[in-house]
């Protein structure tokens, strides 16, 4: 099995996972970012005193929505060098490919061509009424004070024109923003949207912002942050450590594996320290 291991200086680690289709921009400079909380870990990783380092390298973990969202506008920053998104499936796109009711969002273009009646604090309070207690209210204020941003994201980074409107339940006014209708027959919208971003970062112009640098690396399984303690006695994420999967399901071959891991942890260990040597 192959395994492999980064070590970098200036890292920020980024763990997403996203259960409706939202967007969380702008990624470094937003301080509800520490809050996002993943569905399959405890805890969001991130390293604060990298946020604004020039020449910084953003790993992503995930390559859902929120996950390709996050690589797209990382790259767009100019303190940031390189992005690395870690998706352990073979495919980009996640759960959120097969959302098909669509984006809910409030002050949008959309919203005002219909002349609705709609406003944040009826969304804030939809959303917290819909959580029945459990809602975390920073969060809930990033969902929706930035819903509009995330619609006109859509447009702007997967051309997904997200204006007809439909009223959802949950919902007081409609907010449920979707594309038109293709040949009489509604989109799926959670499609739509992933395969214009999944396209926009694969195939994305020599001229357009972040050019050249995002690496995509498919069924990855993160299994380790490397840390560091700085003479302050803080403590830094330097890198990840990450295995190759692959999609056979040969018993014999799933029997080696743990020796392999074995083997191959104590080598990446060994390549990482000789990695943040050269660094500092």
């Amino acid at each position: 099995m192959d395994w492999k291991q980064r070590g970098i200086t200036a890292v920020i680690i980024v763990v997403v996972a996203i259960v409706s289709v939202s967007v969380y921009p702008p990624l470094l400079d937003n301080p509800r970012l520490a809050f996002l909380k993943p569905l399959t870990t405890t805890t969001t990783t991130t390293s604060p005193a990298a946020s604004h380092v020039a020449g910084a390298t953003v790993i992503v973990l995930g390559g859902g929505l929120a996950g390709l969202s996050a690589t797209i506008e990382a790259a767009q920053n100019p303190d940031v060098k390189k992005v690395i998104l870690i998706e352990k499936q073979p495919a980009l796109g996640g759960n959120s490919a097969k959302a098909s009711s669509g984006m809910n969002a409030v002050n949008t273009p959309a919203q005002q061509q219909a002349h609705s009646q709609d406003t944040l604090e009826a969304f804030v309070k939809d959303t917290v009424a819909s959580g029945k207690g459990l809602s975390d209210l920073a969060l809930v204020d990033t969902l929706t004070s930035q819903s509009s941003d995330a619609v006109a994201f859509v447009l702007r980074e997967g051309g997904v024109a997200l204006s007809v409107l439909s009223q959802c339940g949950g919902h007081t006014h409609p907010r449920t923003h979707r594309a038109p209708a293709n040949a009489g027959r509604p989109t799926n919208v959670g499609f739509d949207i992933v395969s214009a971003l999944i396209k926009r970062i694969e195939n994305m112009p020599a001229d357009a912002p972040g050019y050249g640098k995002i690496e995509v690396v498919k069924s990855a399984r993160v299994t380790q942050l490397t840390i560091a303690s700085d003479a302050d006695g803080s403590k830094r994420v330097t890198g990840i450590v990450y295995e190759k999967t692959t999609s056979a399901a040969d018993p014999k071959q799933q029997s080696q594996q743990p020796q392999q891991q074995t083997t191959q942890q104590h080598n990446n260990t060994t390549q990482q320290h000789n990695t943040t040597t050269q660094h500092n």
